[in-house]
C-alpha cells in the first residue's frame, strides 16, 4: 500500500459534441451542423437525448427565430372589459395565496427548489446530482425529496456534522510519512527511490505507528504534520508479522490518537479513514463501513485477522487510521484487494492487536516472548521454484536464529513439521505461530545439490532443535 513515484491520471473526456440534425447553428457553440466544426467546451449540458451534452434537438436554436407577424396597424386593440378584468384580479390573488401555501409547507417539510446559483447552465448542481439538500430546517429529522416515482431518503444533518466533528477532531493526529532508500541496479550502480504512506501519533512526544512495509528498507523517513512542519524521524522497532512499525519525531504538544476498543466494532457499523493516499493528498478522508470484523487474510505469505471496511483505500493510506464515530482509533489501515471486478475491499490492522505489539516496539525494540526460529518460506512467486514443482522452500535463514544453529539452510524444501505436512507456506506458517519458547520442534528437509547443469541430487534430512526466545 506504500506509494512509489509512479501515477497514472486517469481523464475522461469530455470535449464531445453532437450533430443537430435540424442544421441550425447554435451561437453558443461556434459550430456548425454541416461542418462539424467545433471552437470549444460544451459551456452547459442537458438533458436532450444527444448524450446530455448541451446540444438542443429542438430546430429553433438561440441564434434563430421563426418569422414574427408584422404589425402594420390593422390589428385592432383588444376592448377593456370590467368583468374581465375583475376575473383577473381574483385569479391573480388565488394564484399568489397557492403560491405563499406552497412556500410554507415546503418549508415545513424540508423542501427547497432548484436554483441555478452558478448560473453555469446545471440547475442547482451541488454534487448531488441537481438537487440541493436543505438542512437548516430540519436537524435530527430524515429529508425526504420527491423525484418524479421515487423517493430519496437524504443523510440527516445530524449525521453530516458527526462526521465532520470526528474528522476535525482527529485529523490532526494523522501524518503523512516519505521514504527514501537505497538500491543497487545493473553494473552495480546505486539510486535512491521513494516512497509515501501514512501513519498515526500515538503520544504527544512524538511515538507514531504506521505499517513496516511503508518503511522498510528505507534510509531517511519524514514525517509531515497537518500544520506542514516536517520531522525527520527515527526507527524505534517495526515486526513483520503483523506489518507493525513505530516511529519518533523529536516533537512535544503534538495531538494524539485516542485509542479505541476494536473487539467492540460490528458490521455496519460506519468509520472514517484518514490517510495520505498517492502520497500526495495528505489529511484525506473517506468513509465506509465495517463490513467483517475478523477476516482471515493471506498478506504476502503471511496469514493475519484484519477488519474489512468498504472505505476507499488507495496507494498511501497503508499506515493510516480508522476512526470510530467516538473519534477514536480502532483500526490501522494496511492492505486493499485489488482486481478489475472488485471494488470497496479494504483491509485495517485490529487496534487491539497492534497495541501490544507498540508497546513491545516502544519498550523493547522488538516483540518479546517469541520463538526466534528465523525461517523465510517461499510463497510462491518464484519462477524457478515453480518450475520444479515444490513448495514451502526456505528463502532466508536469520543469522543466529534456532535454525541457522540446527543446520538448516537457503533452498532447503521443508517436508515436514512435527510430523505434519503442509500444502502452502500460509498453512506452514500459521503452524509455526503458534510455537512457543521452549517447545521442542522437528522439521524434514529435501536439500538439493547440483550435479550438473539439468541434474541434481536430493538428500532427505533431519533436524531437532528448542526454541529459545527471540531478542534484538
Amino acid at each position: 500500500m506504500d506509494q512509489n513515484n509512479n501515477s497514472n491520471n486517469d481523464m475522461r473526456d469530455t470535449d464531445k459534441y453532437h450533430t443537430d440534425p435540424s442544421g441550425y447553428y447554435d451561437s453558443r457553440l461556434g459550430q456548425s451542423a454541416d461542418t462539424g466544426e467545433h471552437n470549444g467546451v460544451y459551456p452547459d449540458r442537458m438533458d436532450n437525448g444527444y448524450g446530455g451534452y448541451g446540444y438542443s434537438s429542438d430546430p429553433y436554436s438561440r441564434s434563430y427565430m421563426p418569422p414574427q407577424p408584422e404589425n402594420n396597424g390593422s390589428n385592432k386593440k383588444p376592448k377593456k372589459s370590467g368583468g374581465k378584468g375583475i376575473t383577473a384580479v381574483l385569479f391573480t390573488v388565488v394564484c399568489v395565496m397557492l403560491c405563499v401555501v406552497c412556500f410554507l409547507v415546503g418549508q415545513r417539510f424540508g423542501y427547497t427548489v432548484p436554483s441555478d446559483n452558478n448560473n453555469n447552465g446545471n440547475l442547482g448542481d451541488n454534487g448531488t446530482g441537481g438537487v440541493q439538500n436543505d438542512t437548516t430546517g430540519t436537524t435530527g429529522e430524515s429529508e425526504y425529496l420527491q423525484n418524479g416515482d421515487f423517493e430519496l431518503e437524504q443523510i440527516t444533518a445530524e449525521e453530516h456534522y458527526q462526521l465532520s466533528s470526528v474528522y476535525q477532531k482527529t485529523m490532526n493526529s494523522v501524518v503523512e510519512i516519505t521514504t527514501e532508500s537505497v538500491q543497487t541496479g545493473s553494473f552495480m550502480q546505486q539510486y535512491v527511490t521513494t516512497g509515501a504512506g501514512s501513519g498515526v501519533i500515538l503520544t504527544d512526544d512524538g511515538y507514531i505507528v504506521t505499517n513496516n512495509h511503508v518503511i522498510e528498507g528505507a534510509t531517511k523517513i519524514t514525517v509531515t504534520l497537518t500544520s506542514g512542519e516536517k520531522y525527520d524521524a527515527s526507527l524505534v522497532g517495526a515486526d513483520v508479522k503483523t506489518d507493525i512499525a513505530v516511529l519518533k519525531i523529536e516533537a512535544t504538544g503534538l495531538s494524539k490518537a485516542e485509542l479505541g476498543i476494536s473487539g467492540d466494532l460490528l458490521v455496519g457499523e460506519q468509520i472514517l479513514v484518514i490517510g495520505n493516499p498517492l502520497g500526495s493528498l495528505g489529511g484525506s478522508a473517506t468513509t465506509g463501513i465495517i463490513s467483517a470484523t475478523s477476516r482471515n487474510i493471506s498478506v504476502e505469505g503471511q496469514l493475519m485477522t484484519l477488519i474489512q471496511t468498504n472505505a476507499a483505500i488507495n496507494p498511501g493510506n497503508s499506515g493510516g487510521g480508522m476512526f470510530n464515530m467516538s473519534g477514536q482509533l480502532v483500526g490501522i489501515v494496511n492492505a486493499k484487494y485489488t482486481d478489475e471486478a472488485v471494488e470497496g475491499i479494504g483491509f485495517a490492522i485490529p487496534i487491539d492487536t497492534a497495541k501490544d505489539i507498540i508497546e513491545s516496539l516502544i519498550n523493547y525494540g522488538y516483540v518479546t516472548g517469541r520463538p526466534n526460529i528465523g525461517l523465510t518460506i517461499e510463497y510462491g512467486t518464484s519462477r524457478y521454484l515453480q518450475s520444479v514443482g515444490a513448495t514451502n522452500w526456505i528463502t532466508e535463514v536469520s543469522s543466529g536464529s534456532d535454525a541457522a544453529k540446527a543446520g538448516l539452510k537457503v533452498m532447503d524444501q521443508i517436508v515436514s513439521v512435527d510430523g505434519k505436512v503442509f500444502s502452502n507456506a500460509e498453512t506452514l506458517n500459521t503452524y509455526l505461530d503458534t510455537l512457543k519458547v521452549g517447545d521442542s520442534i522437528t522439521i524434514v528437509v529435501n536439500r538439493y545439490t547440483s550435479v550438473s547443469i539439468f541434474e541434481y541430487s536430493v538428500e532427505t534430512l533431519t533436524y531437532n532443535f528448542t526454541l529459545t526466545e527471540y531478542v534484538l
